[in-house]
């Protein structure tokens, strides 16, 4: 929970505890990485370890949200095998995603199931720069697409009061 703390505060002080990152994964070709759910193309919204911030991970899952609803392709964000400041060593609510102890998953499938799939696309690590509250289909897709964990929301309404 400290590297937890530590991150939001500066991000460039933490460091990843965990990295099971596959380095011969090339972006943006289909992997066959098993054999079920043949008719479905999955997009795994991934990134390399950099000290980023929150918001910051946010904007990159929006901007890859985007590219993955235009082509069609099924969004999953990784953020287990591809870890980031937020990571903890043990599970948080069942799950050392941690996207998922913020936000709520963006498809009804997990990553094991994923990972087993015949059609699977994986993210590149960069994006444009650009700004969310600047931009209405980003703004529209975080409406939309992006869930806030309820106890999380829980949290930020108690200690605004």
């Amino acid at each position: 929970m400290y590297n937890f703390f530590k991150g939001l505060l500066r991000a460039e002080l933490a460091t990843p505890l965990v990295s099971n990152q596959n380095k011969y994964i090339k972006p943006h070709i289909v992997n066959k990485l098993g054999k079920k759910n043949k008719k479905k193309i999955f997009y795994i919204i991934k990134k390399n370890f950099q000290p980023n911030g929150l918001f910051s991970n946010l904007s990159f899952v929006l901007y890859h949200l985007d590219y993955a609803l235009k082509k069609k392709y099924l969004p999953i964000v990784d953020m287990q095998n591809f870890p980031t400041i937020y990571n903890e060593k043990q599970a948080i609510s069942g799950t050392k995603n941690s996207w998922d102890y913020f936000f709520y998953p963006l498809s009804n499938y997990n990553l094991d199931d994923v990972y087993k799939s015949a059609k699977v696309i994986f993210s590149s690590d960069s994006i444009p720069v650009f700004f969310v509250n600047h931009q209405p289909r980003f703004k529209i897709l975080l409406k939309k697409k992006i869930k806030i964990q309820s106890k999380i929301l829980s949290l930020f309404k108690k200690k605004k009061k």
